[in-house]
C-alpha cells in the first residue's frame, strides 16, 4: 500500500502541457499499458521463480526431480525457498514502482525530483521485509525462513530485474526514437 500511496502522490511531469490530450474514453491498457503490464508482470514472475530454483541448486540439486526430491525431504530448504521468492516478490515490486514512477523516462528520475514519499515507501517495505525475514518474533508470526547471506545476495540480485529491465526499455525507446526522428528528417 506505501508504494502504491507514493505513486499517487508522485509530481506531475513539468512538460505535461505539451503532450496531446488523451481520450476520456480511453481505458488504463491504452497505448501500451496492457503490453507492460504483461511484460512486467512476466519478468517480476521469472525472478520469484528464479529465486525459487536457485535456492534448490545452491543447495545441491541440479535438475528439476532433485529440486523436487530436496523440497519434499528437506523441509528447511523448502522454508527458505518459499522465503527467498517471497522476498523477491517484495522488494521486486519496491524497485518496479521506481520504474513505474518515471514512466519513459529513467528511474534515477525518482531522485532527481526528490520524491520524499517514494523514497519513504522504498526504505518502509525494505524494513518491513527485513523485520519479517530478520528478527525472530516477526518470523515466526509469518512463518518465514532466515536467509543466509549468500541467499540474501541472490535475492537482491534478483529483486533488481524490474528495474534494470526498465532502464533497458527506457533506453532502446531513446534510441528508436532518435532514429525515427533522424528518417523523418531525411
Amino acid at each position: 500500500s506505501l508504494p502504491a500511496i507514493a505513486l499517487g502522490m508522485d509530481p506531475k511531469d513539468k512538460n505535461i502541457m505539451r503532450e496531446k490530450p488523451r481520450d476520456p474514453n480511453e481505458g488504463i491498457f491504452a497505448n501500451g499499458g496492457l503490453a507492460r503490464t504483461v511484460l512486467y508482470g512476466a519478468i517480476i514472475t521469472l525472478a520469484v521463480l528464479l529465486a525459487y530454483f536457485t535456492c534448490g541448486f545452491i543447495n545441491g540439486a541440479t535438475t528439476l526431480s532433485e529440486m523436487k526430491a530436496l523440497f519434499t525431504n528437506n523441509e528447511d530448504v523448502l522454508h527458505q525457498a518459499q522465503t527467498m521468492a517471497f522476498t523477491t516478490l517484495a522488494l521486486s515490486e519496491l524497485f518496479h514502482m521506481l520504474g513505474m514512477s518515471t514512466g519513459d523516462r529513467s528511474a534515477l528520475n525518482v531522485f532527481k525530483q526528490k520524491n520524499v514519499m517514494m523514497l519513504i515507501a522504498f526504505v518502509a517495505g525494505f524494513v518491513l521485509q527485513l523485520l519479517v525475514i530478520e528478527v525472530g518474533v516477526v518470523r515466526s508470526i509469518f512463518s518465514t525462513a532466515n536467509l543466509s547471506g549468500t541467499q540474501w545476495f541472490i535475492t537482491a540480485l534478483l529483486s533488481v530485474i524490474p528495474v534494470i529491465s526498465h532502464e533497458i526499455i527506457v533506453a532502446v525507446k531513446k534510441i528508436l526514437n532518435k532514429s525515427n526522428k533522424s528518417v523523418l528528417a531525411e
